[in-house]
């Protein structure tokens, strides 16, 4: 459990979580939450993903907004990814990868602005852990920095242009 320092935030938290051959493992909670309701949470949205279909090329990887175990004020956004398990012994994690998850944590009361903000967070998790090539890159350093990039991302305003026909 870290408390994080930035109370205007509308992202309250990130963990972490990577299914390897012991089942699902959370990497880091950056978050106010208890570290065993954070194991919860990912346990549950772990679950809750693995009943999606397989995800197709316009189908969006994120869920939510879902609960979170051991309190009423936060909930969560659920992203998840494969990447190449890094040492593992089972044979399925060795052919298909390993399931990464990310857990971004918002006060309920802010429902609205997450869900402008939504269309934003997605795409950039998906740049970012291009960043990463397996689960062993997978670190609390790693997750800090993406949730200082998140939090960043959809704090500060973005300009946006628009073309039509071709001309600016």
């Amino acid at each position: 459990m870290v408390t994080l320092r930035d109370e205007k935030s509308l992202i309250k938290g990130l963990i972490l979580v990577v299914v390897g051959d012991a089942g699902p493992e959370v990497i880091a909670n950056l978050s106010s939450i208890e570290d065993d309701d954070a194991l919860i949470t990912s346990l549950h949205l772990v679950s809750l993903a693995g009943l999606e279909d397989e995800i197709g090329d316009d189908d969006s990887r994120m869920l939510g907004p879902l609960p979170v175990k051991g309190t009423k004020d936060f909930k969560s956004l659920y992203y998840s990814t494969v990447m190449k398990a890094s040492n593992a012994e089972d044979i399925r994690l060795r052919e298909h990868g390993s399931k990464v998850g990310v857990i971004l944590l918002f006060n309920s009361q802010r429902l609205p602005e997450i869900r402008r903000a939504a269309g934003l967070i997605e795409p950039y998790l998906e740049l970012y852990f291009q960043k990463a090539s397996e689960t062993s890159d997978l670190t609390l350093d790693f997750a800090m920095k993406m949730y200082d990039h998140v939090v960043e991302l959809i704090s500060r305003p973005r300009l946006r242009t628009f073309w039509t026909d071709g001309e600016k």
